[in-house]
């Protein structure tokens, strides 16, 4: 009679892991890290800056440019500092969770509202930057993951928890009030007489880059010939030509 061996080896190897579980284990490879600089920091570093048509003044999103900006600019350098120095930041690794969380959030939102016009840009070889907040979306929410269980080697699971919450609050809420506060004030500016107009300006320059003045105008443009020729007008082309560089008006 033939009797076959068998293998009572528990030695087996591991089963693959599929696409998705890759890209959120804990430790990341290489080339993750190489696709996190490049999505969670440089590319969207470089949208920011050359933003042709999402929160500039006639952009797609441009009255959420505050939000936008402020939560994309901590974001972004809460990324480099995570990718720099991760199971080093002890503490910091929970809040840095909440807040790449949110950004994640944020992220997927702004991906989805540009889907349309990214496919369409595709046409021109340029929509493919449309498709950035999508990845950044992936990248921001693992790095969310992976710092919440950095941080539980420091602090107990709730106490993670916490203050992963807090962080997202406090990374949402921040930027929208200062986005009311200046939403209001340029509102104010369009509506007011000449000293609101030159008042308010004047605390919105600190904030320059975060402000749309389109509002400003729309205001002037729908006024008639006769009422620009107006003290009020004319100071309103000289805030939006102070902010933009760009004449809509006589300043004499």
């Amino acid at each position: 009679m033939k009797i076959e061996s068998l293998n009572l080896s528990n030695d087996t190897e591991p089963e693959p892991l599929g696409f998705w579980k890759r890209q959120f284990q804990l430790e990341p490879t290489p080339s993750q890290r190489q696709f996190d600089w490049a999505y969670g920091v440089v590319i969207p570093l470089i949208c920011v800056a050359a933003d042709p048509i999402v929160f500039t003044s006639q952009g797609i999103l441009a009255s959420y440019r505050p939000f936008a900006y402020i939560l994309s600019s901590v974001s972004i350098m809460a990324m480099t500092a995570w990718l720099l120095w991760w199971k080093r930041l002890g503490w910091l690794a929970a809040p840095l969770s909440g807040l790449f969380f949110a950004g994640s959030i944020i992220s997927l939102i702004v991906g989805v509202r540009l889907l349309p016009y990214s496919l369409l840009g595709l046409l021109l070889l340029i929509g493919f930057l449309g498709f950035t907040p999508l990845f950044s979306a992936v990248v921001y929410l693992r790095n969310s993951i992976r710092a919440m269980h950095a941080s539980g080697r420091v602090w107990e699971e709730r106490v993670v928890w916490q203050a992963a919450t807090l962080a997202a609050m406090y990374s949402l809420v921040v930027p929208f009030l200062a986005g009311v506060y200046i939403s209001q004030s340029v509102n104010e500016i369009t509506a007011g007489d000449v000293n609101t107009i030159r008042r308010q300006s004047t605390e919105l320059r600190f904030v320059k880059p975060l402000v749309d003045v389109s509002p400003i105008a729309d205001r002037y443009y729908q006024s008639s010939l006769e009422e620009r020729n107006s003290p009020r007008m004319k100071e309103l082309a000289r805030v939006y030509q102070g902010f933009t560089g760009e004449i809509i008006g006589n300043l004499d």
